[in-house]
């Protein structure tokens, strides 16, 4: 495989010549100069005292036998100042063993013996420039990787803290959706009186549907869902006589009574943390668009959509399976012989239901509106297809059925 070499440079080289005869340091200066930052010392002492000035060397190219401090000696004390500095040594081959020494120590990167061959020389300071750079590069790379190393330890653990905490949350979501399980079961169980199929879980079925259909995101869907799931829980506690009649029945009293019950279901809701929206959905899901409803009158944008849907959910299954009046008001024996409802029954009470929905359109934006009714007339989430009843044929049927439930109910 070819290696490929980039050469550097030598301009950008600072370039430090030290050596205790001018000829040499005249001789070394015309070579070196117009390719080389230059700096020169005639002695180790004097390169020194240019380091700690601010000549920071990246080359040093030192005589070995100098008075005072040789070139070994000076090269140990500049790798000190400067670790990164690279040097070279020229000297007579007798030293060969002293130098030898200082190369396994890294104190050198290499030697040349006296006398020198200029285009030798020359080479063996671009090498030492190149080892120079290669080194550099290294450290900044390793120093590159301990910042990424350390960068990447801080997001671990981050990392960590972010995943204990949704395990924390998910911990009290798991809390709130045993306390919503126990609602819901006693919210159903006592609904099976009343209904002909669970309440909660049917409403939410639909709210889903028509959420789905206005395209909503999916955390929005399950929040809607479970709002309606929650959305009569305010009833828990209430007189069953309050709440197992249909409102058009209630006395002026009973039904001011009723009408708190968004109000209590918001509140015990209100008190599990993360549940502010739903609760503030399960508040408004008798409010209308056209301000007629209650508890707050509230109006048009005042009104949450997601409230809507589940208003509009809550309605149709009303109108289609809660009990007529007249049986829930009878003894238990007879609750339980009127506990099935037969098809046509159903595909009656459905029809009812629709007309009944476009009736009150004003309740809801357009929006909702269209989609509750794409919903329907596509029979997601209905047990039954709508509009199989042929009134004009089953003229005895329909007389029955409407003896049987009477006037349209109140939602």
């Amino acid at each position: 495989m070819k290696t490929t070499y980039t050469q550097h440079h030598t301009q950008e080289c600072r370039l430090l010549i030290v050596d205790d005869e001018m000829p040499v340091i005249t001789l070394l200066e015309r070579q070196f100069r117009t390719s080389y930052i230059l700096r020169t010392a005639m002695s180790g002492e004097r390169a020194l005292d240019a380091i700690n000035e601010g000549f920071i060397p990246d080359v040093v190219l030192a005589d070995h036998a100098m008075p005072g401090m040789n070139g070994i000696e000076l090269c140990a004390a500049v790798k000190h100042l400067s670790p990164e500095t690279v040097c070279v040594l020229l000297s007579d081959s007798t030293e060969a063993k002293d130098i030898l020494k200082a190369v396994d120590q890294g104190i050198l990167y290499s030697y040349m013996a006296k006398p020198w061959e200029s285009d030798r020389l020359a080479l063996q300071v671009r090498l030492a420039y190149e080892h120079f750079v290669l080194a550099k590069q290294c450290t900044q790379n390793e120093n590159s990787i301990r910042d990424l190393s350390r960068h990447i330890g801080i997001q671990n653990r981050k990392i960590e803290l972010q995943t204990a905490e949704i395990e924390r949350l998910n911990d009290k979501v798991r809390g709130h959706i045993m306390e919503s399980v126990k609602l819901l079961q006693g919210l159903e169980t006592s609904s099976t009186s009343v209904y002909y199929t669970p309440h909660a879980s049917t409403v939410a079925m639909m709210a889903r549907a028509i959420a789905e259909e206005l395209g909503f995101s999916t955390t929005r869907v399950h929040q809607i869902a479970l709002a309606a799931l929650l959305h009569d829980v305010g009833k828990t506690g209430m007189p069953e006589r309050v709440v197992q009649p249909s409102a058009d029945v209630l006395s002026k009293d009973d039904f001011m009574y009723y009408q708190h019950h968004s109000e209590r279901g918001a509140t015990l809701i209100g008190t599990m943390s993360g549940l502010e929206e739903v609760a503030e959905i399960v508040f408004q899901h008798h409010e209308h668009y056209d301000g007629t409803g209650f508890p707050r009158k509230l109006e048009k944008s005042q009104i949450m959509q997601d409230a809507m849907i589940v208003s509009i959910a809550d309605i149709y299954h009303n109108r289609v399976y809660r009990l007529p009046s007249s049986v829930l008001m009878s003894s238990t024996s007879a609750l339980k012989k009127h506990h099935e409802q037969s098809d046509l029954e159903t595909q009656y009470r459905q029809s009812q239901a629709m007309a009944h929905i476009m009736r009150v359109s004003s309740w809801f934006d357009a929006a909702v509106f269209k989609a509750f009714n794409a919903v329907a007339q596509s029979g997601r989430c209905l047990p039954l297809q709508l509009g199989t009843v042929d009134e004009s044929r089953d003229v005895k049927l329909v007389d029955m059925l409407k003896q049987k439930y009477g006037s349209l109910q109140k939602s």
